[in-house]
C-alpha cells in the first residue's frame, strides 16, 4: 500500500500571490514544507498538485530543479486535480496538506496517518474539530473515496475544496478527528502562510529556531511563542476566509 502526500500549491494566491515561492531562510518556502514532510516515517512519496496556468510555470520550475515529483490540472477544480494527481501516482492513502502550511509539524501529521492506519476509517483528519494551530492541517483518505467524491459532486463549492462532499455527508463515511495534545492545543493560531503578516510570522519562527534546529517541531514552536509572546501579535488580527 501506498501513502502519497499531495500538497496542493499553485502562485496565484488572491490574498498573497507567489507566496509558495517566498524566500524562508534561503529556500522557496514550498521547499520548506517539503522539506519537513519528508521526515514522515509513512509517507513513500510527495507530490505537488498545481495547475496547468502559465503563471505556475516558475513554480514547475523550482520543482524540476529539485527532483520534486509535480502534476498539473485545473486551477478550479481542486478535488479534480487532486484526484487525478492520486491516479497518476498510483496513490492508496492519500495525505492532504495544502501548499500554505510550511510549519507543518509532521510528526503530528504522523498521528493522523497512525490513526488512519490503525483504524476503519475513510478519512482520518487534525482539523474536524480544530485543536490545532492553523497550519498543521493534515487529512488522510482512502483513494477510493477520493475518487467517489470526484465523482458524485459538481458543486462548485466541492470542486474548490478537496474534502468538502465528504464533510457534507457525515453519515456516509466514517471519520475520525485526532486532537492535540495540550501544550499544542491553540486552534485560534494563525500559523498558515496567507496574508504577508503570516509570512513575517513564519520567517521569524524560521529565524528563531531553524539556525540551531532544522527539525524544530510544534513543541519547539509554541515554547518560543512562551518566551517571545509579541511574535503571536504579528498576524493575530488576520481571520481566516470561511468556506461556505
Amino acid at each position: 500500500m501506498s501513502i502519497g502526500c499531495i500538497i496542493e500549491a499553485r502562485m496565484t494566491s488572491t490574498r498573497l500571490p507567489e507566496k509558495v515561492l517566498l524566500d524562508i531562510v534561503g529556500k522557496p518556502s514550498i521547499l520548506r514544507q517539503i522539506e519537513r514532510v519528508n521526515r514522515s516515517r509513512y509517507i513513500d512519496l510527495v507530490v505537488v498538485a498545481t495547475t496547468v496556468n502559465p503563471e505556475d510555470d516558475p513554480l514547475v520550475g523550482v520543482l524540476e530543479k529539485n527532483n520534486i515529483q509535480f502534476f498539473r490540472g485545473s486551477e478550479d477544480d481542486v478535488l479534480g486535480r487532486v484526484a487525478a494527481t492520486a491516479q497518476a501516482f498510483n496513490i492508496d492513502t492519500v495525505v492532504e496538506i495544502t501548499g500554505d502550511c510550511p510549519l507543518v509539524d509532521i510528526k503530528e501529521s504522523d498521528r493522523v496517518i497512525e490513526r488512519y492506519l490503525e483504524g476503519s476509517y475513510d478519512l482520518v483528519s487534525n482539523n474536524l474539530l480544530r485543536s490545532y494551530p492553523l497550519g498543521m492541517d493534515t487529512i488522510v483518505m482512502d483513494n477510493r473515496v477520493l475518487q467517489e467524491s470526484a465523482r458524485l459532486t459538481d458543486d462548485p463549492v466541492h470542486r474548490e475544496h478537496v474534502c468538502m462532499y465528504l464533510y457534507e455527508h457525515p453519515f456516509d463515511y466514517r471519520f475520525s478527528n485526532v486532537e492535540a495534545p495540550r501544550f499544542l492545543y491553540d486552534p485560534k493560531l494563525r500559523m498558515t502562510l496567507d496574508t504577508r503578516e503570516d509570512y513575517e510570522f513564519i520567517s521569524r519562527i524560521y529565524e528563531e529556531l531553524y539556525p540551531q534546529k532544522p527539525d524544530f517541531d510544534l513543541y519547539d514552536m509554541m515554547r518560543l511563542l512562551q518566551k517571545l509572546p509579541e511574535l503571536r501579535k504579528i498576524n493575530e488580527a488576520i481571520h481566516h476566509k470561511k468556506v461556505r
